[in-house]
């Protein structure tokens, strides 16, 4: 007797029996069509073989537990996406379980516990939805962007121990299954959702537009690295690989693509090879404005095809994130409150916080709180707030104490909300960095950019917590990195004038007097700008600049005293160095 080692992937369609004495043609017809155009397909680009196909549910096995639940997802996204389009009575939807067991061999079929537990854990799936063991779990973490949700211990039938579950509710790409934290929340209930607006992407598969077999491969590849890149940012929907690479070599247009998968965004791109010459081309289209919004073409010599797929698809993930956000931003700009949900709410709160402004942080706050009102679970909007509330007490009002307490609850309840989202990392790391847990906040930032490494606020956090302490040209080198992944972010003042801070405290001063006159150029700084420029003016002997600056910075922020530079987080030794500079150009003491 064989046995081996397997994942094991078990879907079964919900409410069979009632599809079919409803209507039996119809259903036969389009469970047909779902097993030979989604799930079949699915399983195959996932490296998967199905092994047993009933009437009303398959199993699968697959070499990789990753290859499994990715498989999944695609399934369940493409499924759920068909369902919207049907009458409810009349849906074909699926549950998932997937358990990584001893299975025996017998042929082509499978048997085992391997096996019975994955259809069991189908059974407690919710509809559209996946269900892993916890064991199947520990091999899924950090390796997959299906975000599970742990569900506690279930009994299952005919298995002697209760197993411990995770859940994806395949409601969205990116909101899991309630969690017991989520659930403690008041008003909060599994399944609610006030995101409807949330922004989706699909990513075609780019086109190899050479004869040369190699572009194939780096068209294939790159396609499956941008998916992988873009579902980091936890609030875009990114529709799985396995779907996407069922419109491989067809003839679609955008517009049919977002029809068919209900998307906003569609990205697609082509390879052309001549020699060893590589040309890629990529285009973002806004299929419900109409229109390219980004378009960008790489041209590279094949040396490293690797290292070339790497650069390029971390460069496009870079660009088309900020892109989305612009575009979202502008579609929540002057929408009426009765029509926004969480995810408007939230975009006009981002609108209103890159203005840079006190008044823009207050209306910042106010429109977060809607979207938190709107969807309790949306981690993003409590992330934002506190970072809003920790702007306006490190830069407008320095003696607004209760401002970094509530931040601070803000940036916990976030993170408990989603721990595998980077921006709620940063949220927490800005706050600790300004009540000065300096090794706390860089060991959050750090977590971000582990989760997405294309994430430049990431980075421009790692800086600015590494400013504060002794490692100042890694700081120099994490500020720079987030300048180059968002060349044109709205935050670019804050990016430039914390670049001028570094290198003021470097000793490079007329590199660091360069950035901050910049960051001044290109919009609204806070008052530590001022306060760095006046002092690195003093210091290269240009009096004259340093009392203008000054003098600037006392009337754009009259409250600022000498007290205010030892209110938050600064080293001491630094802290009096700005004390003694600005008070010899006359800034009052308290």
């Amino acid at each position: 007797m064989q046995r081996k080692l397997a994942a094991i992937l078990a879907a079964d369609v919900v409410g069979y029996s009632r599809l079919m004495r409803a209507d039996e043609t119809g259903t036969l017809a389009a469970m047909k069509a779902l097993w030979s155009e989604v799930v079949q397909p699915s399983v195959r680009a996932h490296r998967g073989r199905v092994f047993k196909l009933m009437g009303d549910g398959m199993l699968a096995e697959f070499g990789s537990v990753v290859d499994a639940a990715n498989a999944a997802e695609a399934i369940q996204m493409a499924a759920n996406t068909r369902a919207e389009a049907i009458a409810e009575d009349r849906r074909i939807q699926l549950r998932i379980g997937i358990n990584l067991g001893d299975v025996v061999v017998d042929g082509s079929d499978l048997y085992g516990d391997g096996v019975n537990i994955a259809a069991r854990l189908q059974e407690v799936a919710p509809v559209g939805g996946i269900a892993v063991s916890a064991g199947t779990y520990e091999y899924l973490r950090g390796k997959t962007s299906v975000p599970f949700a742990d569900a506690g211990e279930r009994t299952l039938k005919n298995i002697d121990q209760p197993v411990r579950v995770w859940l994806w509710s395949g409601t969205s790409g990116t909101e899991p299954a309630a969690t017991p934290t989520e659930a403690a929340i008041p008003g909060v209930a599994a399944g609610m959702s006030g995101r409807a607006s949330q922004p989706s992407i699909a990513v075609l598969p780019f086109a190899n537009l050479s004869s040369a077999p190699d572009a194939e491969f780096f068209a294939d590849g790159m396609t499956e690295d941008v998916i992988d890149a873009l579902s980091k940012f936890r609030w875009l929907v990114v529709i799985a690989r396995g779907t996407m690479f069922t419109y491989k070599g067809k003839p679609v247009t955008d517009a049919q693509v977002a029809r068919d998968l209900n998307v906003r965004y569609v990205l697609e791109g082509s390879v052309r090879q001549s020699g060893q010459r590589m040309r890629l081309s990529a285009q973002l289209t806004d299929t419900q404005a109409g229109g390219s919004i980004w378009s960008q073409r790489f041209d590279r010599q094949v040396d490293d095809i690797f290292a070339i797929q790497d650069e390029i698809t971390n460069a496009i993930a870079a660009a088309i994130a900020p892109e989305i956000d612009r575009a979202e931003r502008t579609r929540a700009a002057d929408r009426p409150e009765t029509g926004l949900d969480a995810w408007l709410f939230y975009q006009q709160g981002l609108a209103a916080y890159y203005k840079l402004t006190e008044e823009g942080l207050d209306e910042a706050v106010a429109a977060f709180r809607k979207a938190q009102q709107a969807d309790p679970r949306f981690a993003p909007a409590w992330a934002m707030e506190a970072v809003s509330l920790t702007r306006l007490a490190n830069n407008y009002r320095l003696h607004e104490k209760q401002h970094l307490n509530n931040a601070a609850d803000l940036a916990a309840r976030a993170l408990a909300l989603d721990p595998r989202d980077p921006q709620n990392w940063w949220a927490s790391g800005r706050v600790l960095s300004i009540i000065g847990k300096q090794s706390e906040a860089v060991e959050h930032t750090e977590k971000a950019i582990e989760l997405n490494p294309n994430y430049a606020m990431a980075w421009f956090g790692l800086g600015n917590a590494l400013t504060r302490t002794e490692t100042l040209d890694r700081a120099l080198d994490a500020v720079d990195r987030a300048i180059s992944l968002s060349p044109f972010d709205p935050f670019m003042p804050i990016f430039l004038f914390v670049r001028g801070n570094i290198l003021h405290w470097l000793g490079q001063y007329q590199e660091s007097i360069k950035s901050t006159e910049r960051a001044m150029q290109l919009g609204k700084v806070p008052a530590w700008a001022y306060v760095h420029l006046a002092v690195t003016y003093s210091e290269v002997g240009d009096a004259e600049n340093a009392k203008r600056v000054a003098a600037e910075m006392l009337q754009v922020f009259p409250t600022f005293r000498l007290s205010s530079v030892l209110s938050l987080g600064f080293r001491k030794d630094r802290a009096q160095i700005l004390i003694n500079g600005l008070r010899k150009l006359g800034v009052p003491e308290e």
